[in-house]
């Protein structure tokens, strides 16, 4: 007898996209204190992407243009708040991992 089997592969690469939301809350303020803090954002939203394949990942921010994200303006002032730009890499096989992060316009690994 002869049996024709087809296997069923499993995706072992792609990329996973992360979306992350953080509130911020502010204490009760009087004053001009209170009238500074309405003018700040309620909200941060990041996105993040998580590339994979069987060797390595690469988990970092979603790239997006300046123009997707408007500043908050209000009385003049621009209140803008990037997200963190840190990039995390890591060999598989090796079991290796390395962390990129930015701190004052500067690139740290």
């Amino acid at each position: 007898m002869l049996f024709s089997c087809a296997a069923a592969a499993q995706t072992t690469n792609g990329t996973v996209h992360y979306k992350e939301t953080i509130s911020f809350e502010m204490p009760k303020l009087e004053g001009e204190a209170a009238q500074f803090a309405a003018m700040m954002p309620k909200e941060q939203k990041l996105e993040h992407v998580l590339y994979f394949n069987p060797d390595a990942t690469m988990f970092q921010p979603e790239a997006k243009k300046d123009a997707d994200v408007p500043p908050a303006k209000t009385s003049g002032i621009v209140i803008r708040m990037d997200s963190p730009q840190e990039k995390f890499y890591t060999n598989v096989k090796d079991g290796q991992s390395i962390a990129q992060r930015e701190f004052f316009g500067r690139n740290f690994s």
